[in-house]
């Protein structure tokens, strides 16, 4: 059966393991793009307006991981939500030990910048 994907209500937060968000609580605001397994979450983006518009945290169930399609979906309705705010790029900071978080971004698209900060473009 083909995974769905769609945006969370923040009743679902509570879905997103709490180790995936550092122990932190979503603030309001945030829309999150999912997929679903049925009723299972088995994957994340986070979207929240910053002053600029800043995506994180990604999180993949591990054994959904190898898939392919979750995060260019994911990343889908990431660009979805980018688009529909007006904005033009997305900010991600990757730490140095997330070498899989920086695959994906450049997967994606996303280019370093001074600062390893890094942006993907909305075009």
């Amino acid at each position: 059966m083909p995974l769905e994907y769609r945006e969370l209500s923040e009743e679902e937060f509570d879905l997103i393991p709490t180790d995936v968000l550092d122990g932190l609580k979503l603030p309001p605001g945030v829309r999150v793009a999912g997929a679903w397994d049925d009723d299972k979450l088995v994957g994340v983006w986070c979207f929240m307006l910053v002053g600029h518009v800043h995506c994180e945290p990604l999180w993949v169930k591990p054994e959904y991981r190898k898939r392919g399609r979750i995060i260019p979906r994911l990343w889908g309705q990431v660009l979805n939500f980018t688009r529909e705010a007006g904005m033009g790029a997305v900010l991600s900071v990757i730490a140095d030990d997330k070498p899989e978080t920086k695959r994906v971004a450049e997967f994606v698209g996303a280019e370093p910048v001074p600062g390893k900060l890094y942006i993907y473009r909305v075009v």
